[in-house]
C-alpha cells in the first residue's frame, strides 16, 4: 500500500486537532496594576488579589444574562477565544452570544461587552457582572462621606428608580429580576485590608445598577436592555465598566481620584474664570460675599454693585417665561381662556376675507386703538396693525 495513503487519516486528525487548538479557551489571567483576577476556561472567577493580599472567594460565573420574560440567569453555554482578541461566550436556551474582552491601561482593568441576539421579536434582558468576593464585615461606601459595615445576609445599593419604566409587579420582591433602577453615583466602593471600585463609564449613559450582595457574597453590575430589531443596531447592545484598587483609607475619595487620572479628559475645565453661580438673591445682602469668589449674578437686580466685585450680571430666559398678548385676554389673569380666545381669534381670522394678510388681520388705522398692558402691568401702545410682543413673565424665571 502506498504510505500516502497511511499518512492520510494521520493528517486529518491532526487537521482537526490543530482547528480544536485554535479555537479552545484556556484559563486567563488578567493584570492591572495590583489587580489580578484569574478566570477559568468556562468564564468563571477562579481567584482575585490585590497586591499581596489573596482574597477569599467563591468560584462563579463572571457573567450571566437573562431573558425578563422567563426570569432566570443562564451560564454561557459555550466559549471561544480569549478576552484579549474577544471572548465569545454563546447562549444557546437565549439565543445570543455576548462577546467580552478585557484590556489593562492606567492601572486599571477596563472590560467591554457587545451582545448579540439572533432575530426575532424584541425581547428585554438583563445581563449581570459578578466578582464573588466574601467582603463581609468591609465597608460600603454609598458616596463620598456616607460609609455602611456589610452585614450577613443584607443588600447594599445606592440606586433610583424611573417612574415611567414598566415593571413587572411579580418580580417587584426579586432584587435581581428588578428592572428600570439606575446607580446614583458612577463608583461603586468596598474597602477593607484592602479596596476596589467598580466603575461605570459616565461618557456612555445606559440603565445599570450597581450592588454588594452579602448573601450571595458577589460586588456586580447589572444592565438593563433590550434586543430589538428596531434599535439603531437590531438586535445589539454595548457596555463597558472599570476595575481598578483603590486606598482603603480614603475609600471613596481615593477611588474618585483614580476615576479622575482615568479620564483626564472628561474633567477639563473649559471655563477660564471659574466661581459659584448665585440666583434669586442680592449679593448686597450677604455679608462678605466678596469671600465666596461668586462668578454669576442671574437676575441683575443690581449691576453697579456686582461690577465691584467683578461678578457677572444675567438674565435668565425659558421658554416658560416667553408669551405673546392676545387682544381682550390677559394670561396671567385668566389663563382658563387661552384656548378659546385662540379658538376665537382664528375663526375671526378665518371669516375675514381679503382684508387678512398672513396671520394677522389688518385694524382701521382711523380708529384709535387703547393701550394695550402687558403681562408685567407696563401700558404699551399699539400699533396700526396687530402686533405680538413677548414679555418677560416674572413669575417664569430661574431654571
Amino acid at each position: 500500500m502506498d504510505d500516502r495513503n497511511h499518512l492520510a487519516p494521520l493528517c486529518a486528525v491532526s487537521l482537526a486537532l490543530a482547528l480544536l487548538c485554535s479555537t479552545a479557551v484556556h484559563s486567563e489571567t488578567l493584570t492591572a496594576g495590583d489587580l489580578r483576577l484569574d478566570i477559568s476556561e468556562q468564564a468563571r472567577v477562579t481567584g482575585i488579589s490585590i497586591a499581596d493580599t489573596k482574597l477569599k472567594i467563591t468560584p462563579g460565573p463572571l457573567l450571566t444574562l437573562c431573558d425578563v420574560s422567563l426570569g432566570k440567569f443562564h451560564e454561557p453555554s459555550e466559549a471561544a477565544g480569549d478576552l484579549q482578541h474577544g471572548l465569545e461566550l454563546r447562549f444557546n436556551s437565549l439565543r445570543a452570544t455576548v462577546v467580552l474582552s478585557a484590556l489593562a491601561a492606567g492601572g486599571a482593568l477596563h472590560l467591554n461587552c457587545g451582545i448579540v441576539g439572533d432575530p426575532g421579536p424584541a425581547r428585554g434582558m438583563l445581563l449581570r457582572f459578578a466578582l464573588p468576593i466574601d467582603a463581609v464585615g468591609w465597608q460600603w461606601y454609598r458616596d463620598i462621606q456616607d460609609a455602611d459595615r456589610i452585614a450577613e445576609g443584607r443588600r447594599y445599593e445606592f440606586i433610583e428608580p424611573l417612574r415611567a419604566w414598566a415593571d413587572l409587579p411579580e418580580w417587584k420582591d426579586q432584587a435581581d429580576l428588578r428592572m428600570g433602577y439606575s446607580n446614583r453615583n458612577f463608583c461603586t466602593v468596598i474597602a477593607g485590608p484592602v479596596g476596589l471600585c467598580l466603575a461605570l463609564p459616565i461618557d456612555k449613559p445606559c440603565l445599570a445598577r450597581t450592588a454588594y450582595d452579602a448573601s450571595r457574597r458577589s460586588l456586580e453590575v447589572v444592565y438593563d436592555f433590550a434586543l430589538s430589531p428596531d434599535a439603531r443596531m437590531a438586535h445589539e447592545a454595548e457596555f463597558a465598566f472599570d476595575l481598578y484598587t483603590c486606598d482603603p483609607q480614603w475609600g471613596f475619595r481615593s477611588a474618585l481620584a483614580r476615576y479622575y487620572e482615568l479620564y483626564p479628559d472628561l474633567f477639563e475645565v473649559c471655563v477660564k474664570d471659574p466661581g459659584p453661580w448665585m440666583a434669586f438673591s442680592r449679593l448686597s445682602e450677604i455679608d462678605n460675599a466678596n469671600e465666596f469668589c461668586f462668578r454669576i449674578q442671574e437676575g441683575a437686580p443690581e449691576p453697579a454693585y456686582d461690577d465691584k466685585l467683578g461678578v457677572l450680571s444675567t438674565v435668565y430666559f425659558t421658554h416658560a417665561g416667553m408669551g405673546a398678548n392676545l387682544p381682550e385676554h390677559d394670561p396671567e389673569k385668566d389663563p382658563s381662556r387661552r384656548t378659546t380666545s385662540r379658538s376665537r381669534r382664528w375663526k375671526k381670522r378665518s371669516s375675514s376675507g381679503p382684508e387678512s394678510t398672513g396671520c394677522f388681520r389688518k385694524s382701521d388705522s382711523s380708529t384709535p386703538k387703547a393701550n394695550s398692558t402687558s403681562a408685567r402691568g407696563e401700558s404699551t401702545p399699539t400699533s396700526s396693525r396687530s402686533s405680538i410682543s413677548i414679555p418677560i413673565s416674572p413669575t417664569a424665571s430661574g431654571p
